[in-house]
């Protein structure tokens, strides 16, 4: 049964590559053969050992870094009653199309030693990017004097200038570029430079690479263009197999191929050069994915991975749901194998696909190895789509893929077209594609007549725009009726109409397609559409954001698809995908291979009791939750509040049971499923204090850990640091604390933000808090106690110990980052407008920005 849909609604033609018939279905799941190698031996230059002769610097004589630039201005008329200044810009003038509502990254102007906002309308003083003008908005009608401070420029030269940089030559040359939303790792190649290899050419030898002159910040600093050089050497002669110019700058990158053909099964030196053109003033090559493959003696293998954004299972008609929503999907789940009970790590992107792409829990994925760079390790091309602001390459999810092309505006037919383009032009290559389709996603806008096609009552007084931010203050304000309630859930079910006619387009072309191919299709997170009065996601660990899909399918289906009842978790990918393979030499994962569940060895039931982490949301208070055994167990962390769901019995998470059950069991296995210090301990409130005062704690019992809970756990919307924000106070606010060696005495000395903070300390058992003796200064502190808790109070001060169920979290994603590869920067423009449409930000029509609350 062919699963196209006659009506595609995309701007662009359905790609549609693969025209031979669906292949024959077995009766079961098969085994995708992935273990079985036909394609030829592929070199990827960037990832092997070259000899190099690399250019020290490509820096004019007597050339200074500067990143400090007064600007000369002039009047440009008036606005607002505001005068109007322009003056030339140093920045190259494609920035503008960076900069429509940010200041491109790392880009501050200065009058005086005021820092000036930027705003694309010039409200107020404030200034931006106008082609190649600077605009400043100010209110004397006295010339300013402007300066602007980029402090890229030092950064970039000192990557890409050898002299300048720290690094060895085999490390220096490895780079990646991004041009017009394609990202690419590679080469750089300054000129006059020269990498060579030795190689012994597979039958029907082609080399591919992707040239791009790398961009530079200023307009000062410009290439005049240079030329890339294939060479081979043979016996000790030279011959130029071909050159290519690389202009001064490209809005794409220049695919080169060349015949290496006649050189099939010798042993030569492959030679790639750089030349200058007139001078070699900033000829920074790039060369992305060099690579030589051959003809392949079989058939090729083709691993695909679909993730799709904010998809719940229980509105596809596969899993029961009334409308016929996902009729397309449907088929490919009837036709596949079926985890039916599957949690995502998080209710939200990055942390999903972190542990997806990497097999690992979501923080410890921080810095891991991707997927694509196993694959692309054994010879597979390795290529990926994606359109969610949050898989950009500023987040590492490009790692190991040859092209990576995130575009915030794509569509699912945009997205299946490309899929389908790349794997059609790697019909002879072992291939590992990721595919990432947005639509379901809010704000809820599909095409055509799919857009209200499960709205059956209308609300007529509801914005034809709106984001989560919109949502909040109706319900806040008591406008989200059931109407509402119906026509928002009938608009995400249009979405996901639209979504599966067009992932149902894709699955008829790789039921077509040659080669052992195997599918893997899993969703990221759900959404939340009233279920507890939340809307959108990332607001709790709801069933309705946490259960997932996913789905394996070998070659073109089986006719009897088979539904497994065995936990299962989006770190499982990747350690299944490496055993299909056979691959032994992989980096270490958090899930498990479901080979054997797959293939029918292994029992689903002797899985049940198996323990999976959820957690990581956003936009209340955290609280990390473990499923066990269908049960699921949630902590908060500021207030230790628990709840405890049968999911069999209340698949809704209606009736809370941790007051009936014994908890210890649950927080043991929620300690285990993320790695973290969870148990019986204490909570303790500290008030304001002078900076640099302490308090001594002696505890009945020696404390496991103790530590200042992270302010950002206490509010329900933390500083979203990984955009840059900068969170509202830190743990070095609230202060420190330190255990002795015996660890019965706890000192907190006070930051200069104690209040309000709050201390956590960890027993090995339940521990009174009666008998403990505080003390300032050594005189000890008088205490009341009542309903368990012991207090101590002066003035505004106060100390308040609360018993309860405690936990010790892992480090977060930000620190993370920033202790991998320093500190993130500022949002780029693209990034801030994709933030502001998704509400992940809150935007005013002048395109100032706010963070949401």
């Amino acid at each position: 049964m062919s699963l196209l849909l006659p009506v595609l609604l995309s701007c662009q033609s359905p790609s549609r590559p693969f025209r031979g018939p669906i292949r024959e279905r077995p009766a079961a799941f098969v085994d995708p053969s992935l273990k079985q190698a036909s394609a030829s031996p592929s070199f990827q230059l960037a990832q092997l050992p070259a000899r190099l002769t690399i250019a020290p610097t490509t820096l004019p004589e007597g050339f200074e870094i500067q990143e400090s630039f007064e600007i000369p201005l002039e009047p440009a008329g008036r606005q607002r009653k505001l005068a109007v200044w322009r003056g030339k810009s140093p920045f190259p003038e494609e920035l503008e199309s960076q900069a429509r509502m940010a200041a491109p990254p790392g880009v501050h102007l200065f009058v005086g030693d005021q820092e000036l906002r930027y705003d694309p309308g010039l409200g107020g003083r404030s200034w931006k990017i106008h082609k190649d003008r600077l605009m400043v908005s100010w209110p004397s009608s006295e010339k300013p004097v402007a300066r602007v401070t980029n402090a890229g420029v030092a950064s970039v030269l000192h990557r890409r200038e050898l002299s300048l940089s720290d690094k060895e030559p085999q490390d220096f040359v490895h780079d990646e570029a991004s041009i017009d939303d394609r990202t690419r790792e590679g080469l750089l190649l300054p000129a006059p430079s020269r990498a060579e290899w030795d190689l012994t050419l597979p039958a029907g030898a082609r080399f591919r690479t992707w040239l791009a002159m790398q961009s530079l910040p200023l307009v000062s600093m410009r290439s005049d263009g240079a030329q890339a050089v294939l060479s081979v050497i043979e016996g000790g002669e030279t011959t130029e197999v071909a050159r290519r110019a690389v202009p001064p700058s490209s809005n794409a990158f220049l695919q080169w191929d060349v015949d290496l053909s006649a050189w099939a099964g010798r042993p030569i030196t492959l030679v790639l050069s750089t030349d200058p053109g007139g001078n070699n003033h900033f000829d920074h090559v790039f060369l992305g994915s060099p690579e030589v493959w051959g003809t392949p003696t079989g058939d090729v293998r083709h691993v695909i991975v679909i993730g799709m954004d904010t998809t719940r299972p229980d509105h596809f008609g596969f899993y029961g749901y009334d409308r016929d929503t996902t009729p397309e999907l449907d088929e490919v789940a009837r036709t596949s194998v079926v985890f039916d009970h599957t949690w995502t790590p998080a209710p939200r992107t990055r942390p999903s696909f972190r542990s997806a792409f990497t097999g690992r829990r979501p923080l410890d994925a921080v810095g891991s190895t991707n997927i694509a760079e196993v694959f692309r390790a054994h010879g597979f091309a390795t290529g990926g789509v994606a359109a969610n602001v949050h898989l950009q390459p500023r987040f590492d999810f490009n790692h190991g893929f040859d092209d990576w092309w995130y575009d915030g505006h794509a569509s699912a037919a945009d997205e299946v077209n490309r899929a389908l383009d790349w794997l059609a032009d790697h019909q002879d290559r072992d291939t590992f594609q990721f595919m990432h389709v947005m639509d379901p996603h809010m704000g809820y806008s599909a095409p055509g007549r799919y857009g209200t096609m499960f709205v059956d009552d209308p609300d007529p007084t509801m914005p034809a725009g709106f984001n989560r931010w919109d949502v909040y203050k109706w319900l806040k304000a008591g406008r989200v009726d059931d109407r509402r309630k119906a026509h928002i859930t009938g608009l995400y079910d249009g979405e996901l109409r639209y979504t599966s006619q067009e992932l149902g387009r894709l699955f008829d072309q790789l039921d077509r397609m040659p080669g052992h191919n195997l599918v893997v299709l899993h969703s990221d997170h759900g959404e939340e559409l009233f279920d507890h009065e939340r809307f959108e996601h990332n607001h709790s660990v709801y069933e309705e954001t946490t259960r997932g899909l996913l789905w394996f399918r070998s070659g073109p289906g089986q006719t009897e698809g088979k539904r497994i009842s065995a936990p299962a978790t989006l770190a499982d990918i990747a350690p299944t995908l490496f055993d299909f393979a056979g691959f032994e030499d992989t980096p270490p994962t958090d899930g498990r291979s479901l080979v054997p569940l797959i293939l029918g060895t292994e029992d689903p039931d002797a899985s049940r009791d198996r323990e999976i982490p959820v957690g990581l949301l956003r936009y209340d208070f955290e609280r990390w939750a473990v499923t066990k055994d269908h049960k699921k167990y949630t902590l908060y962390t500021m207030s230790g509040e628990e709840e405890l769901y049968d999911l069999d019995a209340d698949p809704h998470e209606r009736r809370n049971l941790a007051t009936q059950v014994p908890l210890a069991p649950f927080r043991e296995a929620l300690a285990r499923a993320h790695g973290m210090q969870v148990g019986r301990g204490w909570r303790i409130e500290v008030g304001a204090a002078t900076e640099g005062e302490s308090f001594v704690f002696h505890l009945p019992q020696p404390a496991v850990a103790a530590e200042v809970m992270d302010p950002d756990a206490t509010i329900p919307n933390p500083a979203n640091e990984e955009w840059g924000e900068r969170p509202w106070r830190t743990r070095d606010d609230v202060g420190k604390v330190e255990l002795s060696e015996d660890r019965k005495t706890l000192t907190w000395t006070a930051g200069p933000k104690s209040a309000p903070g709050w201390l956590v300390v960890l027993f090995a058992d339940e521990v009174d808090p009666e008998p403990v003796v505080m003390e300032r200064g050594g005189a000890p502190l008088v205490t009341m106690t009542a309903r368990g808790r012991v207090t101590w109070r002066a003035g505004n001060q106060k100390l308040e110990i609360v018993p309860g169920t405690v936990v010790i979290p892992p480090v977060d994603e930000a620190t993370r980052m920033k202790l991998l590869r320093g500190d993130e920067g500022e949002v780029g423009d693209d990034e801030m407008e994709k933030l502001c449409q998704l509400g992940y930000v809150e935007c005013d029509p002048t395109g100032d920005t706010s963070h949401g609350d």
